[in-house]
């Protein structure tokens, strides 16, 4: 995110001086064309087709000959009789010019060891013999590929592929240069092992070999021989990773020592996503590095199988029912969970939404309607919860107590009293050691790249900072992991108390503001300044793992503008210039308090993204006024 040093003043015009965000490296050629013999040049192209056992097309050298020697690659070496004097070479296309050039082996010499094509489209027969001859040969050359060159970058993406401990994880590296580079290899391997690939002579193997093996739908890899038995050779080829998950993929997961068909059906992160196991129904929130896609031998079967777990919904229930409180739910777990005798009476198929209503029962002996499921879970003391809700909410908003959440619940003719209440501070959560660091924040007159989470308006807005967003991905990751994998918890919640909460499949650091009505919860997000309502059985123990990264989420005002009341036409023009975007606070003066969510800072707020002009949001916001006052 660009940034730049800025200072509130009336000239608007600040040059910009980015100071924040990824400057792209440019590759820088050491040596020119001339400073290189021709000798050492195709000494240099020699030496680097030998890493290239299987091939390198042609116009793909002057690339990875730079790119390996940092030395531009003069064009006019490109040319058939320069490069036949170094290499095999064998021409695919004549018009336009396509060939792969082959390292030349110690028995080919000085001879021309290139296959050029006929007017019929054959190669020639003396050719072809020559190479079957020597195939054996060339199998025997050891031909180790270059080491991988590590990213120099502070934080190059990465794919985790495999992970056993913390000290053995698999990674491949991601961008132009690796994976990028790699697929475009798998490719060209393809196209060449589809039309050039002939069985190899089993005596002509060894240990340690590197070969190229077909893998499912016409793929190939590269490989290395571990051992060779009789009429079978084993190769430390790769299991087959899901490199592209999306919504409605279907692959592999392992659960409960086996492996299991998924449906993807949400991805939170190039790390995390949803899956549904289409034969059990369970939902669960796995590592994208956990997933396999399915071997090709299997493919047809199972995707030709219908899935065997079937979404029910029970029939006939109360209109009245309303929210399901946390007894009801935990009676009906601990009734038809692991039950052997259940069986069910299908109602209606509504196949729009995919749901089967049903009476459910517990025994097989009567399937009476009055003695199912449907009935017994109507009773009274299961719905008990609800009603002692009721006076716990409203006494909190006779007392003045009420915030963003519970204010929702409340009549809109009642709202007013609300709202005028005076705020009270919340109390303490505990000792502080239960608190993460507070969030180091830069002195006044010093500046930050942030990023605006929320803008209710100039008076009141969130930000995060730039600089520390990967942490809090990564810890949302973790947390998404972590809770969603770990039974569930029948937990006392308390107000102004710190806990995690699920909300829109996500799981979120969260202060516990109010208890409300059919269940529901009132929380602010401490990473995020949001406020939510949730359901009380979406609210679980915020563990000391979670605890260490201080809050995020950064209450503020805008500096430079005074106003008593915004009114919605200024709120919506303020939100549509700062909210969810990235920009640069200038800190004016900081208010703290004893927890963080109650610290304040008043900064000013500057658009850095146009190329010759900054935009000052106080700036703007009190030229608003004035247009209005004047229309006024």
């Amino acid at each position: 995110m660009p940034q730049r040093i800025v200072q509130p003043q009336n000239n608007n015009q600040v040059k910009p001086n980015a100071i924040a965000g990824q400057a792209k490296s440019a590759s820088t050629l050491k040596q020119t064309v001339n400073a290189i013999p021709h000798s050492e040049l195709k000494q240099k192209i020699s030496e680097l087709l030998t890493h290239y056992c299987t091939g390198l097309w042609l116009h793909a050298l002057p690339k990875v000959f730079e790119d390996t020697f940092k030395i531009k690659f003069p064009s006019d070496v490109l040319n058939m009789d320069v490069l036949t004097e170094i290499s095999s070479v064998d021409v695919i296309c004549e018009n336009p010019l396509k060939a792969i050039l082959y390292p030349k082996t110690p028995q080919s010499g000085g001879q021309n060891q290139s296959l050029l094509v006929t007017n019929n489209g054959q190669k020639r027969d003396d050719e072809l013999s020559s190479m079957e001859q020597s195939e054996e040969e060339e199998l025997d050359t050891d031909l180790t590929p270059p080491p991988l060159v590590i990213p120099t970058e502070a934080s190059p993406s990465v794919l985790v592929v495999e992970l056993n401990n913390t000290e053995e994880v698999l990674i491949r590296c991601v961008g132009k240069d690796y994976s990028a580079a790699q697929e475009l290899m798998e490719d060209e391997m393809k196209e060449f092992y589809s039309t050039h690939a002939s069985p190899v002579k089993l005596r002509s193997l060894k240990e340690g070999q590197l070969v190229a093996c077909k893998a499912e739908e016409e793929t190939w890899l590269r490989a290395q021989i571990q051992s060779v038995e009789e009429n079978r050779i084993k190769t430390v080829t790769s299991d087959i990773f899901v490199s592209l998950p999306f919504c409605g993929k279907i692959c592999l997961s392992y659960s409960k020592g086996k492996w299991a068909r998924v449906e993807i059906t949400s991805v939170h992160s190039s790390r995390a996503l949803d899956v549904q196991f289409l034969d059990s129904g369970t939902i669960a929130s796995v590592k994208v590095s956990e997933l396999r896609e399915i071997p090709f031998p299997f493919l047809k079967d199972l995707i030709s199988i219908p899935p065997q777990a079937t979404r029910c919904c029970l029939a006939d229930l109360p209109l009245n029912i309303g929210m399901w409180t946390p007894d009801a739910v935990l009676w009906l777990r601990n009734t038809v969970l692991n039950c052997s005798e259940c069986s069910l009476k299908v109602v209606k198929i509504d196949e729009a939404k995919s749901m089967v209503y049903v009476y459910l029962f517990t025994s097989r002996a009567s399937l009476d309607p009055e003695r199912s499921i449907n009935r017994q879970i109507t009773n009274e003391e299961l719905w008990r919860q609800q009603k002692n809700l009721l006076p716990s909410v409203a006494s909190s908003v006779s007392k003045g107590r009420g915030d963003a959440g519970t204010q929702a619940a409340v009549p809109k003719k009642d709202q007013s009293n609300v709202t005028k209440k005076p705020s009270v501070e919340q109390a303490t959560t505990g000792p502080s050691s239960d608190l993460p660091p507070p969030l180091p924040l830069p002195r006044s007159g010093e500046h930050i790249d942030v990023y605006v989470s929320v803008a209710c308006h100039p008076g009141h807005f969130v930000f995060q900072p730039w600089q520390e967003l990967h942490k809090l991905e990564v810890l949302m990751e973790e947390m998404l992991l972590h809770y969603s994998t770990t039974e569930e918890k029948q937990i006392e919640i308390e107000k102004n108390k710190l806990y995690a909460a699920k909300v829109d499949n996500k799981w979120y650091r969260v202060l516990l503001k109010g208890i409300l009505t059919n269940g529901l919860v009132s929380v602010y997000e401490l990473d995020y300044g949001r406020h939510e309502l949730v359901n009380s059985r979406q609210v679980q123990p915020l563990i000391d793992k979670f605890r260490q990264l201080p809050f995020q989420a950064v209450t503020s005002q805008l500096a430079g503008v005074k106003c008593e009341q915004w009114s919605e036409e200024a709120a919506i023009v303020f939100r549509n210039h700062v909210e969810k975007k990235p920009l640069v606070a200038l800190i004016q003066e900081i208010h703290e308090s004893t927890n963080p969510w109650n610290r304040k800072v008043v900064a000013y707020v500057v658009d850095t993204t146009l190329p010759d002009t900054d935009i000052w949001i106080h700036d703007l916001m009190s030229e608003y006024l004035v247009e209005l006052s004047k229309s006024d």
